[in-house]
Formats: C-alpha cells, sequence, structure tokens
C-alpha cells in the first residue's frame, strides 16, 4: 500500500509503498476515503515542536475510511462501519485530567498523525475506543475537517456556554471560524463575523451572518478599551496576554467574542 512517510524533519516527506499495519487486540484497521492536512501535519513533518514524532511515521489526523477489520477486544465498530480517527488517539483513561473530562491533557495520550501513523495512508490502524462513527449521509471530504477543525470550533462554542439570542462575534472566517460560525447558529447565537479578506466576509454572508470588515473593527476596539468591563472576551489559544490577543485577533487569527454584563474577569478565559 503507498504511505506519505516522513523520516528525516529537514527533507519533504514521500509517498512509499509500505506494508499493511496489522491491527492490535483494541485496534480498527481503516481503508481511509479521504484525509485532510491540517498546519499542525506540516509542523509535525518539520519537527518545529519541543516533542518532535519519532522518525519514520505518516501525519494526518483527519482521516476517514471503512473498518475492513477489527482486533479481538474491539466492540465499539464493526466491519463496514465508517469512521472519523481524530487527533486525540489514546488516553489512559485513569489520570486526573482522563477522569474529569480533560482528556486532551493526559500524559500518556497519543496522537494520531504524530505518535501514531496518520491518515496519510491507504490503510491506518487505530484504537476502536477513540475512533468516532460518522453518520450515513455525512460523505468522507465532509467528516474529515470535522476531526480537528470542526472539534476545536465545537469546544470554543460550548465552553463559552453561548445561549440563545447571545452575541457572538467570530474573528477570522477560514477553515476553522466558518465551523465556529455554524456551531454558533445552531446553538442559537447572533453571529457576527469578522474578517479582512472579501471572499470570506462573503462566505460569511452566505451562511447568512452579519459580517464586519476587520480592520475598522479592532480599531474602534483598541479606542473603546475603557468599556471592556461591560464585555467578556474569549482570546486565542496562543495569546499570552491582552494585547497579544487583541493583535493576534486583528489579524484574523479565529477566536470568538462574547457581548455580555457579567464582568471582565481579571484573566482572559481561553476556550482553544
Amino acid at each position: 500500500m503507498r504511505a506519505v512517510i516522513v523520516d528525516d524533519f529537514a527533507t519533504a516527506p514521500e509517498v512509499r509503498d509500505v506494508s499493511r499495519p496489522i491491527p492490535g487486540a483494541h485496534d480498527a484497521l481503516v481503508r481511509l476515503e479521504a484525509s485532510g492536512l491540517c498546519h499542525t501535519d506540516i509542523h509535525a513533518a518539520r519537527g518545529d515542536w519541543p516533542v518532535q514524532p519519532h522518525l519514520p511515521f505518516t501525519p494526518g489526523h483527519e482521516g476517514v475510511g471503512i473498518v475492513e477489520q477489527i482486533g479481538s477486544d474491539v466492540t465499539e465498530v464493526a466491519v463496514g462501519d465508517r469512521v472519523a480517527m481524530p487527533w486525540f488517539g489514546y488516553g489512559c483513561g485513569a489520570c486526573g485530567y482522563c477522569i474529569d473530562g480533560r482528556e486532551t491533557l493526559c500524559e500518556s495520550q497519543r496522537n494520531t498523525g504524530y505518535s501514531i501513523d496518520g491518515g496519510l495512508r491507504e490503510y491506518a490502524t487505530a484504537d476502536a475506543r477513540y475512533v468516532v462513527k460518522v453518520p450515513a449521509g455525512v460523505t468522507p471530504v465532509d467528516a474529515a475537517p470535522l476531526t480537528c477543525a470542526g472539534v476545536t470550533t465545537y469546544k470554543a462554542i460550548k465552553v463559552a456556554h453561548v445561549v440563545p439570542a447571545e452575541r457572538v462575534a467570530i474573528f477570522g472566517i477560514g477553515g476553522l471560524g466558518h465551523l465556529a460560525v455554524q456551531y454558533a447558529k445552531i446553538v442559537g447565537g447572533f453571529v457576527t463575523a469578522v474578517d479582512v479578506v472579501d471572499e470570506k466576509l462573503e462566505l460569511a454572508g452566505r451562511l447568512g451572518w452579519h459580517t464586519v470588515e476587520a480592520g475598522m473593527l479592532c480599531h474602534r476596539m483598541v479606542r473603546t478599551d475603557t468599556q471592556w468591563e461591560h464585555k467578556r472576551v474569549v482570546w486565542p489559544g496562543s495569546a499570552r496576554n491582552e494585547r497579544e490577543g487583541w493583535q493576534i485577533g486583528c489579524r484574523a487569527f479565529p477566536w470568538v467574542y462574547l457581548i455580555r454584563d457579567t464582568g471582565l474577569a481579571a484573566e482572559p478565559e481561553v476556550l482553544t
């Protein structure tokens, strides 16, 4: 079978013929139908982060395909099921983080396309306890990005506790932002989509929501910072402080801004 292989962080990945993997007791063997490419995959292939993947490996954490074989202890899926293989490929299930619902902080976690060979190959194995069945009627191409961009923005809206008729501003209508707009709509929020690119504003318009040119909005926000006590701000995960949060937002990084009368917390609340 063919697979994208990274065996040197300094050279480009290559497509090679490799042996088909054999599923373990808790694994499903998945025949890939579609796999997205996230920027995280590029970072992984370049070894950009302090904790690097073990070489060689296959990137890809947005894979969707059909289960063709299951291990002896698998009960969660059956042969023929269409499943998605997300970034979170395994957690210990016993540590404090796993027990209280913050399993993405598990220190024993394994990640698809990083510490586990990912979806940029014809066949891949995945722990059946962590794959997700794809509902009938959802195509592999539509399902693939939901395993990363989709779940990231879904969590942001979920943790923000958006309620019906609440105003939500989504900054950056790209791969993540356009999904955040739709999730906010589903939970009943009144959405303002913000970007500096005309095509992305047009996309937000097709989704049915008011759009604002980001450069003008950021200028107005900076000028009215004395009114922040009347707003609650959801910062991007990479923002280290309030000033950086605004700067990232003004560069159209996908983040969520909630207007509320509950006051501004002493520390920004990071949701992504």
